[in-house]
């Protein structure tokens, strides 16, 4: 769900606008986007509660990061205004031809898919991930 749509306390807005923070810091190029998905019912069918999605988009296509967009997905366990527990991050850098690659945080913590970025910048984006769970007072895997 768009990260301008979960916000239902300031901790929580404070605590959005530092994982945005935390990504530029290592990725100054990077634009953020708080609100990712087009507002309409047929993305709406897809909407996830249990999510704060947040995008990344850069002024071109990146060869280091293989892509142009990173979409950052944070999942709780529950609906984060409820004081959800944070579960993990799923991280995806899309380019004009759709998803090329992706990072969870379950597993090896390892880009995977057509198109991957450079071994510094995969270094980043798990440096990036272990800050957010910091943020989120959580133990990262």
């Amino acid at each position: 769900m768009n990260a301008s749509y979960q916000v239902t306390s300031p901790e929580l807005a404070q605590t959005i606008a530092s994982v945005a923070t935390a990504f530029r810091q290592r990725f100054p190029d990077g634009r953020a986007d708080l609100c990712p998905w087009r507002d309409d019912r047929r993305t709406r069918r897809w909407e996830q509660p249990n999510s704060i999605d947040l995008g990344f988009h850069f002024p071109g296509w990146s060869p280091r990061l293989a892509c142009r967009s990173v979409l950052v997905q944070l999942q709780f366990k529950t609906p984060p205004g409820k004081r959800g527990q944070l579960l993990g991050l799923v991280l995806r850098g899309i380019s004009f031809r759709g998803e090329q690659w992706r990072l969870a945080t379950l597993g090896p913590w390892q880009p995977e898919g057509k198109d991957t970025p450079t071994e510094d910048v995969s270094q980043a984006l798990q440096h990036f991930c272990r800050d957010v769970f910091q943020l989120f007072g959580a133990g990262a895997n």
